[in-house]
């Protein structure tokens, strides 16, 4: 009995240290059996245990919605980034093509040569009658008045139209003396609508179909950018570098085949 007692006086001694050491927060009988009412109304209460699981799948909800429209945002300011900077490059296309378009000498309508006429046999009659005797007053100014219409449009800035236009002059006239030229602005047009293959074509056209026309060097130069947009980048230095080789070519345009040389290996080194 008196170790019992000891024992006890001896718990007791230690209890003031141990509430020290950890102290617990003092909440009133009605405090907490409001708390064990409300949890036991929920259990009872299936609804109110239904939503509030559906409370916190929304607040999850809420929390992924947030985080997508941040990645969306994210997405937005880079696509705005992107087509400001095409926009940047489309506006230095065109400018450069009111350029060429500004400093273009008018074409004049002449009978086609013996090596241009050897170069693109006629397929048409109108193509025989224009290989051996020329074309008539009313064939030229036809000609004339279907080119003079094409060129309007593009210098408008109507570029799908005048492409249309262009392409549908040389499927009527593929040996009009006109043709190089309506291929070489067609190839344009198409470098400013991005259409790099299309422009490509026509390009490619003047450079093999007449290689004595007044637009070959610019088409051959020309195409060389055309094929750098289209990832052919080897061979688009090649053709450069035999464009600032070929003595023929004009000096201001193997200057300006140099620069853009320059600038290509700029970029890869």
């Amino acid at each position: 009995m008196i170790r019992s007692s000891l024992i006890v006086v001896g718990v007791l001694s230690l209890m003031p240290g141990w509430l020290q050491a950890a102290p617990v927060e003092v909440i009133s009988q009605s405090e907490l059996e409001k708390r064990v009412s409300r949890l036991e109304r929920m259990l009872e209460n299936p609804v109110l245990l239904q939503l509030s699981q559906r409370l916190a799948e929304q607040q999850k909800e809420i929390q992924s919605m947030q985080d997508r429209i941040d990645r969306l945002t994210f997405r937005l300011r880079q696509t705005q980034q992107q087509t400001q900077q095409q926009i940047i490059a489309l506006q230095e296309r065109v400018a450069a093509l009111e350029a060429r378009l500004k400093n273009s000498p008018p074409v004049h309508e002449t009978v086609p040569t013996p090596d241009e006429t050897t170069a693109h046999p006629a397929s048409s009659a109108q193509g025989v009658s224009s290989s051996r005797g020329g074309a008539t007053s009313g064939d030229m100014a036809a000609q004339r008045q279907a080119y003079d219409a094409a060129m309007a449009l593009l210098r408008k800035g109507k570029y799908q139209q005048a492409v249309q236009a262009f392409d549908a002059f040389l499927q009527r006239y593929p040996h009009s003396s006109l043709a190089p030229n309506a291929a070489y602005w067609a190839g344009e047009a198409y470098m400013v609508l991005l259409d790099f293959r299309s422009a490509l074509a026509r390009f490619e056209r003047v450079v093999k179909a007449y290689p004595k026309s007044g637009k070959y060097y610019d088409s051959l130069y020309r195409s060389t950018e055309a094929l750098y947009k289209l990832g052919q980048r080897k061979e688009a230095v090649a053709r450069l570098q035999q464009l600032i080789k070929d003595q023929n070519a004009p000096d201001k345009l193997k200057k300006r085949a140099q620069a853009l040389l320059e600038k290509w290996r700029g970029k890869t080194s």
